[in-house]
Formats: structure tokens, C-alpha cells, sequence
């Protein structure tokens, strides 16, 4: 299956595509596991947009079958981050190289297992193709767009104080947000700023998700002198990022007062028909 007579190839094919590309290559290397990472969430974070054309249980056994992916990339994916990390910190040479005697080979999932993933996708994306409307489309953005939102307010008010977990969940809510304003940037240059500083806080409260694990891992290790140091870094980094979140706050003000892409814009960037039709 393939979209060659679906134009333009919008940013759901390209994802498509570029899964495709990593599952029919023979060896992954680190960059390979961030590309899959970040195509894969991605799609996590737009399957809400193909749910009306969609039955829910195709969507059900896909989001489970994807997130055992993740789970399994990131874990290669983390001990790539803590070797680099550990490089940094003093006396911890053995402990580098009894980390790389724990990573796995080889890094790519089980062929079976993508493929699975990668046939789910391209048959979800031609049905939305065939089905979804122009002002259905713009209709689910918007809703879907306010609950990504929303979720992220609500992780901004548990609590006065930052915790790994509050600052876990508002990293997951971001991520979302993220790659939703990442499809509406392709569509309107209104968006592309705001996108960029999702991004950004994306990044940082990422890197704080990384300081969390490596603590829990070198507490595992019985390493609690480097697991100390560490923890101390991640809970600066807490309070830094906790003092900042006011500026989410206006990034989710500025989100919500931006138009969604009128219908012309939508048909013109997904190649959609002004009425549900086969292509």
C-alpha cells in the first residue's frame, strides 16, 4: 500500500513514510531510535484527529501495540542519554562501561512488530483520506487543540511545588501540543512561532525526564554517591523550570487566540474533498 496518488504528501504520509524508511532499513544507530521515537509519538498525538473515520477498536489495538514499541525503543534510547551523561560526571569510567555491557542488540524491534505497526498506520491514513472532510477536520482541531490545552493547564495547578511526577505528566501533556502545533504550522505561519516554543519547553522539561531516570538508575546500580549528585541537579533543574511556568501560560494564551486553518486551507494542504469521497 502507498500514497502516491494522494497530493500533497501532507505531514501524516511524510510520518508514514519515514516509519516505513526505518523499518525497512537493516541496522539502527542511535539517530535511528529518536527518528522512530519521534515519528511514533507524533502519530500518538494525532491518532484523536482520525478517531471519527476510524472503528475504535483498530485504534485501540494500535495504541497499545505502539506504546510497547516506545517502551521498548526508549529503553535502548536511555542508556544511549545516560553514557553520554555519565562521561560528565567524575569517577564513573567502570560504571560506563557496565552500562554498555547492559545495552542491547540489536537496537531495531522485531521486524514483525513494525511491520504490524506500519500496515495499522496506512490503512488508518487511507481511510481518513477517503472520508474526512474539510470542515469535520477543522472541527476535530479545534476540540482536540483545547483538550491538549487544557491538559496542560491542569498539570501547571497540581500542587505549588514541582514534583517528578507533576513535571512528568506536564512534559507528556506538552508533547502532545507539540506535535499538533508542528501539523498546524504546515498549514498556517501563525502557528510556526508557537510551535517552535513548544519545542523548546519540550526540550527542557525532557532533559529533566532524563535526570529523573538516571537517578532511579543509579540507585539500582548502587551508586547512591552519583545518584545524589545527580538528583541534585535534576531538583534545581525542578525548581527552575517551576518558576518559569508562567511563560506556559501565555504560550497557551497566545495558542488559543490563533484561527485554526480556514477549510480552503485545510483542502489545499491535505488534498481533502469539499465532501467525503473514495480517491
Amino acid at each position: 500500500m502507498n500514497f502516491a496518488h494522494i497530493e500533497p504528501r501532507h505531514l501524516f504520509i511524510q510520518r508514514c513514510d519515514e516509519l516505513g524508511a526505518l523499518t525497512a532499513a537493516e541496522v539502527w544507530d542511535m539517530e535511528s531510535l529518536h527518528q522512530f521515537r519521534v515519528s511514533l509519538r507524533a502519530c500518538l498525538a494525532w491518532q484523536p484527529l482520525w478517531q471519527i473515520t476510524a472503528l475504535p477498536a483498530d485504534l485501540g489495538r494500535q495504541t497499545k501495540q505502539w506504546r510497547c514499541l516506545l517502551k521498548s525503543v526508549s529503553r535502548q534510547r536511555n542508556h544511549d542519554v545516560f553514557a553520554a551523561y555519565l562521561q560528565t560526571l567524575p569517577h564513573s569510567r567502570a560504571l560506563c562501561k557496565r552500562l554498555a555491557s547492559q545495552t542491547r542488540a540489536p537496537r531495531k524491534p522485531p521486524e514483525p512488530q513494525l511491520l504490524t505497526m506500519l500496515q495499522g498506520l496506512q490503512q488508518t491514513l487511507v481511510t481518513w483520506q477517503q472520508w474526512m472532510t474539510p470542515l469535520l477536520f477543522q472541527q476535530q482541531l479545534v476540540v482536540v487543540r483545547a483538550l491538549y490545552v487544557e491538559s496542560i493547564r491542569q498539570s501547571l495547578q497540581q500542587g505549588r511545588q514541582p514534583s517528578p511526577r507533576n513535571l512528568h505528566q506536564l512534559r507528556l501533556a506538552i508533547k502532545s501540543l507539540r506535535y499538533l502545533l508542528d501539523l498546524l504550522a504546515t498549514v498556517s505561519a501563525d502557528y510556526q512561532v508557537l510551535s517552535g516554543h513548544c519545542r523548546c519547553w519540550q526540550d527542557k522539561l525532557g532533559y529533566f525526564a532524563d535526570l529523573n531516570a538516571l537517578t532511579r538508575w543509579l540507585k539500582h546500580q548502587q551508586q547512591p554517591r552519583l545518584a545524589a549528585l545527580v538528583c541534585g541537579r535534576r531538583q534545581a533543574l525542578a525548581e527552575i523550570l517551576w518558576a518559569e511556568r508562567e511563560d506556559i501560560e501565555q504560550l497557551l494564551t497566545r495558542v488559543m487566540a490563533t484561527p485554526v486553518p480556514e477549510c480552503p486551507q485545510l483542502v489545499r494542504a491535505f488534498g481533502l474533498q469539499a465532501s467525503a469521497q473514495r480517491v
